[in-house]
């Protein structure tokens, strides 16, 4: 398929009033395959991606990861790049101490909203555990749960900068449980509405009842059914 150059994720989120920055970071083995049925290393495992540094308790295949590859860095870098190259659009709001040593406490995470889809979606999720977002949009997303049982890192008592019951919304296509299985809908992240749950997030944020576009699987369905698009927008706002 297509995705439409003007109706989009990215686009939504521009007439949201936002600006706009796509990060792209290391992501070989999705952490899914990494941890599967190992409930502790999905916190520290995201921790090691998204911070660049290894933390005791990911999965071993991180153990050889970089600053540089991790998620914080290369947003921190990104806004000092677009921030000197277009100094008039905007870009030195997310910049909150220009001298500060470490490449967290130069962003001005308060005024950032964390969005990604399926893993993106568990990275965004993350930042909002160590940072004090503006607000996380989690798209089929997230996904980490062993067992059926949510990863212990995003049970609401374990501790976030973020609050989820009030900054986290959820967007997702449903799955479809027979006899306790999942049989259809979005199998890719079938416990995402538990996660939510565990996560303490408010009812009225949780929406799981995306339109599924025919060619689209349920899965991508969330951010590729251009039908969804003003909900989309609404979830930027």
């Amino acid at each position: 398929m297509t995705i439409d150059p003007g109706r989009n994720l990215f686009t939504s989120a521009l007439e949201s009033g936002n600006h706009v920055l796509a990060v792209a970071y290391r992501s070989d083995v999705a952490l899914v395959t990494m941890c599967a049925n190992r409930p502790e290393c999905y916190g520290p495992s995201r921790d090691t991606m998204v911070t660049g540094v290894f933390t005791p308790g990911a999965d071993s295949s991180l153990a050889g990861f970089r600053e540089d590859e991790g998620i914080i860095q290369r947003i921190d870098q990104a806004l000092r790049a677009l921030a000197a190259a277009r100094p008039q659009a905007g870009w030195d709001a997310f910049i909150a101490r220009p001298s500060a040593t470490a490449p967290q406490d130069r962003i001005a995470w308060q005024r950032v909203i964390a969005s990604g889809h399926s893993q993106g979606g568990g990275h965004a999720a993350y930042l909002g555990k160590l940072f004090p977002l503006l607000r996380v949009v989690q798209f089929a997303s997230t996904c980490d749960a062993a067992n059926a049982i949510p990863a212990p890192w995003t049970a609401a008592g374990s501790g976030w900068m973020t609050s989820p019951a009030a900054a986290f919304f959820g967007f997702s296509a449903p799955t479809v449980f027979t006899n306790g299985v999942p049989t259809a809908g979005d199998l890719n992240c079938p416990y995402h509405l538990a996660v939510w749950q565990n996560l303490g997030m408010a009812a009225s944020r949780q929406d799981d009842a995306a339109d599924v576009c025919a060619g689209i699987d349920s899965h991508p369905a969330a951010i590729l059914c251009g039908s969804n698009y003003p909900r989309w927008v609404a979830l930027f706002r």
